[in-house]
């Protein structure tokens, strides 16, 4: 089913601090309206004037959608002289504004649309009365159980696949972040090795575990780590390589029994710094999201990004974070890997090592949470070996701050958790006694 935008439709909208489900409402719609018209509530100190910090909405909200789909014109009623801002908390002023809105010359012969989804309680009852004083559809964006409820008719659920057009870049503008840079691949055999370092809960600890060491010893946590049937013997031989970039030593072009030839590494600070300086977990992340990308479903993800560089507008991380030599850095404006499904937003952080938990990786994951809003789904991901037992005051932190934590034992399963971040995250405040 192909949605298309028709010139006779238009949808009014309220405008309140999410700008998704605005963006979403006119992609779910069909036809697909061609004009957007924005309602925006005034100022509580600036009598007469729009709150800035809801036009700053209203402007991710057009500059999305025109990414996405350029033939819907987005326009702001309280500019140029259309119309006032209205009262949040007077019913009169909103329906006044819809009067307004339906009875401008330059929409005479269309059939409206009334998106309540945001503005006050106030403004969306009044918007309501008047659509239905009108006979204008109306409708809510359902978005925990996925569905438009119109008012007076069944509920719909969500058509997924008319949301897939809302990736990173566009949900990202939706909140006003603009990206500098991306990397959308990774080297399939870089890809595989940090599969194998997660293949069994013990695997991640090789990486701490090999540097320096000798052979043998390397071979005896090899297997200690994965049982006698869990490997080929290609993948035994990968591993073997893996663990001599991480001691440093010369590798060998060499094939393995089975003709396999394990050509692909070379001791370079790129492969080196993917696996000791921890870039593997970020691999692994990227290709586990991928991979869910390609099941069988219009719930799925889209193709992941990695080492998304962000410009953000108007805010500036003022906290410090502490290093291991001791110095403060201001943590970068980057997501290790982000994907988005549904015109949710997945956002992991990866981090190894035992500062993967200092606070500044969690303060980094509250900030981007509060920028980029109640759809974005934040994730911690860690090679860490116990993180609640016993918890310490960093997880109970971040747990209270709505942020999903992964140890090393949960990566081989690492795919089930992102399918649903919701459940896990409830399902660890309930093991910690949170409020859920």
């Amino acid at each position: 089913m192909t949605a298309h935008t028709d010139q006779r439709v238009a949808m009014l909208s309220l405008i309140s601090e999410q700008a998704i489900p605005n963006v979403m409402a006119a992609l779910l719609v069909n036809p697909r309206p061609r004009t957007l018209v924005c309602l925006l509530p005034e100022d509580k100190e600036r009598k007469g004037q729009v709150d800035r910090e809801f036009e700053h909405v209203f402007n991710g909200i057009r500059d999305a959608l025109g990414q996405i789909a350029p033939d819907i014109q987005v326009l702001n009623w309280t500019s140029r002289g259309r119309g006032q801002p209205v009262n949040p908390y007077n019913a009169d002023q909103v329906k006044q504004a819809c009067q307004a809105i339906r009875r401008d010359p330059r929409f005479a012969d269309v059939s409206w649309v009334y998106n309540i989804t945001g503005g006050t309680k106030v403004m969306a009852q009044a918007t309501l009365d008047d659509a239905r004083a009108n006979n204008c559809r109306a409708l809510y964006v359902d978005t925990e159980y996925r569905r438009l409820i119109w008012d007076g008719e069944n509920p719909v659920g969500f058509d997924e696949e008319w949301q897939r057009s809302v990736g990173v870049k566009e949900y990202l503008t939706a909140y006003g972040v603009e990206v500098t840079s991306f990397k959308a691949t990774l080297a399939d055999d870089l890809r595989q090795a940090a599969r194998l370092l997660c293949k069994s809960h013990a695997g991640p600890s090789l990486v701490q575990k090999v540097k320096g060491s000798e052979t043998p010893r390397r071979n005896e946590e090899i297997n200690r780590s994965f049982g006698p049937n869990d490997l080929s013997q290609a993948e035994q031989q990968l591993l073997l390589q893996v663990t001599e970039i991480l001691s440093g030593r010369s590798v060998e072009v060499h094939k393995a029994s089975d003709g396999i030839e394990l050509s692909l590494w070379t001791i370079d600070k790129g492969v080196y710094d993917f696996f000791w300086q921890g870039r593997w977990l970020e691999g692994f992340v990227f290709d586990t999201v991928c991979r869910l990308g390609q099941r069988d479903s219009s719930w799925r993800y889209n193709l992941p990004w990695r080492n998304v560089a962000l410009k953000w507008a108007g805010i500036e991380f003022s906290g410090l974070q502490e290093t291991a030599s001791g110095s403060s850095v201001r943590p970068k404006n980057e997501l290790d890997v982000a994907a988005t499904r549904g015109a949710r937003l997945l956002v992991c952080e990866c981090k190894t090592g035992k500062r993967a938990l200092d606070p500044g990786n969690v303060y980094k994951l509250q900030v981007i949470g509060h920028k980029l809003g109640t759809f974005a789904d934040k994730v911690l991901v860690t090679d860490r070996p116990a993180l609640f037992d016993p918890p310490s005051q960093n997880v109970v932190r971040a747990l209270t701050l709505d942020i999903v934590l992964v140890q090393a034992s949960q990566l081989p399963a690492l795919d089930e958790i992102l399918s649903n971040p919701e459940k896990e995250l409830q399902r660890q405040k309930r093991l910690l006694g949170l409020a859920v």
